[in-house]
């Protein structure tokens, strides 16, 4: 309760436990602290070919404390790595959809020589994937799930392949936060967040 600002740039999405780091955060702000993260936009980056990070998939890295990322999400991070056809990376401007194509050949041997839940070493990784919408209605299910209290998003901003969302510690108030998010209001995130990732990836020059 003593940090009056915690800012995280392009860092959220490598934790190997996002919901441990925001719970963290939650904890060391005071009250009216300000968290404030940039997060590239899931389908304006190399990232594009995967789906959405749901909060059930973070709830199992929770529970299972991750100290690293997985096997499972390094293989995804490695294998699925998407490029223009030029070589170039994906951004937000002018990529084709026809010209995306997956940078790294399959390897068959992965599983062989790393055969465990956690490789040996600490490989980085994308382990989460999000866009606005999709984040809202992450931090919103965690609030309804009680596991966030106070942390609140105040304003978020779309910026190019990145998104900017500043996040305010209030007085907590569960039950509250719980009514609020509505099965409406969880319908119409979930909605939106399909729609402007699906507009993303299926762009043509």
């Amino acid at each position: 309760g003593f940090f009056d600002y915690i800012v995280s740039s392009h860092n959220f999405e490598h934790q190997p436990n996002p919901i441990q780091f925001l719970l963290d955060c939650e904890y060391c702000l005071r009250v009216d602290g300000c968290l404030v993260m940039a997060i590239p936009i899931a389908s304006r980056c190399f990232d594009c070919w995967l789906p959405l990070t749901t909060t059930g998939m973070a709830l199992d890295r929770y529970l299972m404390k991750a100290p690293k990322p997985t096997l499972g999400a390094v293989f995804d991070s490695l294998m699925t790595q998407a490029f223009l056809s030029d070589g170039q990376s994906v951004h937000d401007q002018s990529y084709d959809a026809d010209k995306i194509q997956l940078n790294a050949d399959f390897d068959h041997t992965f599983l062989c020589t790393r055969g465990q839940l956690y490789p040996d070493d600490y490989i980085d990784a994308h382990v989460s994937r999000f866009n606005p919408y999709s984040f809202e209605l992450f931090l919103g299910e965690l609030h309804g799930l009680g596991m966030l209290n106070s942390l609140v998003i105040q304003d978020s901003a779309v910026n190019g392949a990145e998104f900017i969302v500043r996040m305010r510690k209030k007085e907590s108030h569960p039950v509250a936060s719980v009514k609020k998010f509505s099965a409406e209001r969880r319908t119409e995130l979930a909605r939106q967040s399909v729609l402007f990732h699906a507009c993303d990836v299926s762009k043509r020059s």
